[in-house]
């Protein structure tokens, strides 16, 4: 059976997420913090994209876009976790319409970084309850 839903039941759910959120952000950022800095590791990082369009001004167009937000995101995950080998490899194909992506990543964690980000998650949780 489905529940009813309207905008004050919307409006009600969102204040209690926020709430919850409001109360635990500092925590689950201490949480992303640990684990980019002592327990992640990533070993490699393979992105290939081959990518066209029929007419080439667009294939052309897409790939400077492309190429941007992809570096950016690779420095991003670079400057906050341990990056060991990347590899970008974007390939514009100015005469066939086509599509192919493949993305890689071996990640390393190890057991007793696990055990300290699960009783940290439990922390919040128990934090979170009582709200």
């Amino acid at each position: 059976q489905k529940k009813d839903f309207s905008i004050e039941v919307f409006k009600q759910q969102f204040a209690h997420y926020k709430k919850i959120f409001e109360h635990s952000k500092d925590d689950i950022a201490a949480i992303f913090q640990y684990a980019g800095e002592k327990a992640v590791v990533l070993e490699l990082v393979d992105f290939k994209l081959d990518y066209g369009f029929e007419d080439p001004a667009y294939t052309g167009m897409l790939m400077g876009g492309i190429c941007g937000i992809a570096y950016n995101i690779l420095a991003l995950v670079d400057r906050h976790l341990d990056l060991r080998e990347k590899h970008v490899d974007i390939r514009p194909d100015f005469h066939n319409n086509c599509f192919q992506m493949s993305f890689q990543c071996i990640a390393r964690l190890k057991n007793v970084h696990i055990m300290v980000i699960l009783y940290k998650v439990i922390k919040i949780y128990f934090k979170i309850k009582n709200l």
